[in-house]
């Protein structure tokens, strides 16, 4: 019964039902190019997701414009939105700073004018920490190259 009980806690794991959670980090299972930058992450991320899959998804919408990479540091932009970074001896999430936000957002707006879009209003960077100060971390550039 236990071997039971153990496969459907990694099987809803593996379907973002659940994340598995020790002091309070989760593995990032997708998207890949999130991996490359860290592998561990905290829920609710900033939009208020509580799954990875639901955050998987969505990340997935900027899958047009990560193909016409608009600024150097989009991809980590996104890994910290969508997966804020979990270090496992730090008690808060480490999400993206507002400088970080406000220079993909710039980079980014003359592509977005060539194809009639534009910033996504869920990504509003002004509620970002305006850079790592006090004990608070966040993401101000890409640091992971």
């Amino acid at each position: 019964m236990q071997f039971v009980h153990t496969f459907l806690y990694f099987a809803a794991i593996l379907q973002g039902k659940m994340a598995y959670s020790k002091n309070g980090c989760t593995p990032i299972l997708s998207p890949d190019f999130c991996k490359k930058f860290y592998n561990m992450t905290q829920l609710p991320n900033f939009f208020g997701h509580f799954k990875l899959l639901d955050a998987s998804s969505d990340i997935s919408l900027f899958n047009g414009i990560r193909k016409r990479p608009c600024a150097k540091d989009l991809d980590i932009l996104l890994c910290a939105l969508y997966f804020p970074m979990c270090a496992p001896n730090y008690s808060q999430k480490i999400t993206a700073c507002r400088s970080l936000c406000e220079r993909v957002q710039t980079e980014c707006s003359p592509i977005l004018q060539e194809t009639n879009l534009t910033w996504p209003p869920t990504i509003n960077c002004i509620e970002l920490p305006e850079k790592a100060n006090d004990g608070e971390l966040c993401i101000e550039t890409n640091y992971f190259d």
